[in-house]
């Protein structure tokens, strides 16, 4: 994957979040990977505000990783908000989680997720589901062209 593939992760979970970072890089993943901590920061990074507001240092991402139970704004929430701001891009919003509920991988797919993903029990485990989606999109997956200013 180019270095023009950016990828942003909504985790809460520090721990889990650095992981999934290092399991990208380990499975070919050459581009930047972004991580914030919440659903909020992570439509502030989509939107290009506060911190997240210079485009050089914090560029719309290609893919996304959301957890679906995160305090206050959820990754079903980003999702919402994705929907209903087309022009904030068209990229892969891709759930990354550990619930298995029906009703929140129905709302998912509903709000636009293009896959949704349940949590590894373990790091290889991880870093081979990661390398395969990574397979994906560098044979089939094109960033999406820069959308004008929200």
């Amino acid at each position: 994957m180019g270095p023009n593939f950016r990828v942003l992760i909504a985790e809460d979970d520090d721990d889990y979040g650095l992981l999934v970072q290092a399991a990208l890089q380990a499975s070919g993943w050459t581009s930047p990977v972004h991580r914030v901590s919440d659903g909020a920061a992570a439509i502030a990074y989509l939107k290009g505000e506060g911190p997240y507001e210079n485009r050089t240092t914090y560029p719309l991402p290609c893919a996304v990783f959301l957890d679906v139970k995160m305090p206050g704004t959820t990754g079903l929430d980003v999702l919402q908000w994705i929907k209903e701001h087309p022009a904030s891009g068209v990229f892969p919003a891709l759930i990354l989680t550990s619930s298995d509920e029906q009703r929140d991988i129905q709302r998912a797919y509903a709000l636009g997720a293009h896959g949704y993903f349940i949590k590894p029990p373990n790091y290889a485990d991880l870093k081979s589901m990661l390398h395969s989606a990574h397979e994906f999109s560098a044979c089939c997956a094109k960033p999406a062209p820069r959308p004008a200013p929200l």
